[in-house]
């Protein structure tokens, strides 16, 4: 019941001025499993970092983070083996002018979000 209420009401609640809005956020885990069922990969595939290599399932993961929960860039680092919050701070940068200007990871973005808002990971 609890869940269900959380996920019906928090983009509808969600204010940086109300701090408790922050506990109706879905967890982290369940936007990675959503990002990771998207693409069709593990979280393990996620952690993988290269120089140069776009891993778009790693950047849309945690865009969404930040976006969705409005974790902080430590945390967000931590979670995926990070080790500079400038970094994350780069890949949120990266991943916010390829969505203006790239349609398709735009539809990506708003199709993991709406599967998330529905609670699709109950089903």
């Amino acid at each position: 019941f609890i869940t269900g209420i959380k996920e019906r009401y928090y983009f509808k609640k969600k204010s940086c001025e109300v701090p408790e809005s922050k506990s109706l956020a879905p967890t982290s885990d369940t936007i990675i499993s959503s990002v990771c069922e998207h693409y069709g990969v593990s979280f393990n595939e996620l952690l993988i970092t290269r120089r140069g290599i776009f891993n778009e399932p790693r950047n849309i993961a945690v865009y969404l983070l930040r976006q969705i929960r409005g974790e902080k860039l430590n945390n967000i680092g931590e979670l995926f083996n990070i080790k500079a919050y400038s970094t994350v701070s780069s890949i949120l940068r990266r991943v916010s002018s390829l969505k203006k200007y790239d349609k398709k990871i735009k539809k990506r973005i708003e199709k993991i979000q709406d599967s998330i808002n529905k609670g699709q990971r109950q089903t």
